[in-house]
């Protein structure tokens, strides 16, 4: 078996098959639709779609939100204007932003530029600030963005990855960020000395998130 394979699920996330293939693993669902598909060379009754991961459909561990049956399709052109939207308030309110851009030397705007977009993500990726998406993905439905299905959570990591993106921040940076933030959480919950949603899943992101915020680089390319 290959280290990375197109792995079909059924609807309750239970694997169905693979086939090797290079580079991450794909994760497709078969879901009761209109359409056929192909599968190991054998055409089947029904949809298969493209989903970022096994827990798109199981749902995230610390998330109550495994699919219901919901799907959303609103056309990457709503992401982008929404995410554009957000992005060019969250400039607006970064602080030196005029007197950076105004910098006669390009390496001081960019320090001065970088230092207040890193403290203006922090700010602004809080709950219900710019950066927070929450408001816009519904547990239980899975959303199409860029011909990829996402559950709730991967969604709107999804779109802050793409925002970041946006404020010309590196992937990588994002990415540790969010596992920053998870393990900040995780030791937050475990003070608590209740057993919280972020100490159910230990002190690592999701995989899938990462993957998501990863994805959402690929938004305005």
């Amino acid at each position: 078996m290959a280290p990375w394979d197109k792995i079909l699920l059924d609807r309750f996330g239970v694997e169905q098959g693979r086939i090797d293939a290079k580079g991450d693993n794909e994760y497709y669902l078969a879901v009761n639709s209109g359409g056929d598909y192909t599968w190991k060379g054998k055409k089947y009754s029904g949809q298969a779609i493209k989903v970022n991961s096994k827990e798109t459909v199981i749902g995230d561990k610390k998330e109550e939100n495994p699919w219901d049956g919901n799907m959303v399709s609103l056309g990457d052109d709503h992401y982008r204007s929404l995410v554009s939207s957000r992005t060019d308030e969250v400039e607006d309110g970064i602080d030196d932003y005029s007197s950076a851009t105004m910098s006669l030397n390009p390496s001081s705007y960019a320090g001065v530029y970088a230092s207040g977009v890193l403290k203006a993500v922090e700010r602004e990726s809080q709950e219900g600030k710019k950066l927070d998406f929450v408001s816009e993905f519904k547990n239980g439905t899975i959303y199409k963005i860029d011909g990829v299905y996402y559950n709730s959570h991967e969604g709107l990591n999804y779109l802050w990855g793409s925002a970041l993106d946006k404020l010309g921040i590196p992937s990588i940076v994002a990415v540790g960020a969010a596992m920053l933030y998870h393990k900040s959480a995780y030791n937050r919950d475990v003070k608590s000395g209740e057993i919280n949603k972020y100490q159910r899943i230990g002190p690592i992101n999701e995989p899938n998130h990462n993957k998501a915020i990863r994805a959402g680089y690929r938004l305005f390319k």
